[in-house]
């Protein structure tokens, strides 16, 4: 098995740029308190509550308050800024499934109430979102705590907002070999090691081979 990580460089002709993402929402922050002063969010027009943080180092922070941005999982091992490397794998819901958010908020760099994470996700060794745990979840398993992805910045989307749900019992999760689906919880799947799994098996049901240029089919 081969596994890779990229990095903030990485941006391919379509236009889609390598980062990162953590969430938050469901931990004491308040979406609708956000340094970009927008106060309480309206979760039925534009993009909802499909918001999210931007690092203060990030090359484009200087007025991205109200940008918008489409992203997408992407199962990719990644770092963070003590260069830990995080796997991808098991993370993805469905790598062709985008979410559109809006800037409403800042992930600073200093910030002394919360300095090692804080220092650990948004001082500048990558692009990264803090994104509202429910948008989060629409794309990767929050369970994993942080997901790779690739965005780009689109124009925010005017009228009705389609309402968050939790992925559906039918939805696919992008799983390597040796790992399989063994448990589906509130809206989630738990994902565990099997050494002996065939790829076969892996391709029944829910259960999908995990495939990428870093991880070849088995």
């Amino acid at each position: 098995m081969v596994a890779c990580t990229f990095t903030a460089a990485d941006t391919n002709s379509s236009g889609w740029i390598a980062g990162r993402a953590t969430f938050y929402g469901h931990d004491g922050y308040d979406i609708n308190k956000g340094s970009c002063g927008f106060g309480k969010l309206d979760p039925n027009t534009g993009t909802g509550l499909r918001v999210g943080a931007i690092s203060d180092k990030d090359p484009d922070f200087t007025g991205a308050c109200g940008r918008c941005y489409e992203a997408k999982c992407n199962p990719m091992d990644f770092t963070d800024a003590n260069g830990k490397v995080l796997t991808g794998m098991g993370v993805c819901y469905d790598t062709n499934s985008t979410i559109v958010f809006r800037v409403t908020d800042t992930c600073p760099c200093n910030f002394p109430s919360n300095a090692l994470s804080n220092k650990r996700w948004c001082c500048g060794d990558m692009r990264h979102f803090d994104l509202y745990e429910d948008a989060f979840a629409e794309i990767a398993r929050p369970g994993a705590g942080a997901m790779a992805l690739r965005f780009r910045a689109v124009a925010c989307p005017t009228g009705p907002a389609k309402p968050i749900a939790p992925p559906s019992a039918n939805t696919p999760l992008i799983l390597p070999p040796g790992i399989f689906v063994t448990d589906y919880q509130n809206g989630f799947y738990d994902a565990s090691y099997k050494a002996d799994v065939s790829a076969a098996e892996l391709e029944t049901g829910t259960r999908q081979l995990y495939n990428s240029r870093c991880m070849p089919k088995v």
